[in-house]
C-alpha cells in the first residue's frame, strides 16, 4: 500500500508540471489542456441540446451566386458587411424575424449541413433559405430542394 503511495504521488505531481503532448506533435501546458477537455465538453453538450430541443421546420432551400443579376449592386458583401465564403447562408427576413437569427448565428439544414447566417434575402421570399455557392453550375444542378431547418432553442 504504502509502495503505492509512493508512486503514485510524484506521478501525479509530474504530471501537472510536464506539459501534455497532443496528436498534432505540439506540446500544451496545463491551462491549454483544461481549456481543450472544457471545449471537448461544450462541444458535446452543444450536440446533446440539439437533439434534445430542436425544432424543425421546413423550409426551401436553394442556392445562389455572387453575381448582381442574383444580388444587390454589391455581390461580395453580404448583408451582415461580411465578405461572401463558403459555408455562408442567406435566410428569408420572416424566418430571421420569426426565430430571432442574428448574423453570426448557426443554420443547421437536415441532410445538408450547418451554415452560417450573415446575408438576408430580397423581402418577397417567405420561408427560404438561399446557401452562397460560387460555381455557377452547381447551383444549378441543386436546383430547389425541401428540407428542414433546425432550430434550436
Amino acid at each position: 500500500m504504502n509502495l503505492c503511495k509512493t508512486i503514485m504521488l510524484p506521478l501525479l505531481i509530474l504530471s501537472t508540471i510536464i506539459p501534455v503532448e497532443v496528436s498534432s506533435g505540439k506540446l500544451l501546458s496545463k491551462k491549454q489542456t483544461h481549456k481543450k477537455h472544457y471545449e471537448e465538453e461544450a462541444r458535446k453538450q452543444s450536440r446533446e441540446e440539439i437533439s434534445k430541443n430542436k425544432r424543425k421546420v421546413p423550409i426551401t432551400v436553394t442556392k445562389y451566386n455572387p453575381e448582381p443579376d442574383q444580388t444587390d449592386s454589391t455581390p461580395f458583401i453580404m448583408a451582415s458587411n461580411k465578405r461572401v465564403y463558403t459555408g455562408a447562408i442567406a435566410l428569408s427576413r420572416d424566418l430571421e424575424k420569426e426565430f430571432g437569427f442574428k448574423f453570426g448565428d448557426l443554420v443547421f439544414l437536415e441532410g445538408l449541413g450547418t451554415y452560417v447566417f450573415q446575408d438576408r434575402m430580397n423581402k418577397k421570399w417567405k420561408n427560404r433559405a438561399d446557401i452562397l455557392d460560387f460555381s455557377k453550375k452547381e447551383a444549378v444542378r441543386f436546383g430547389r430542394k425541401t428540407d428542414n431547418i433546425i432550430i434550436v432553442r
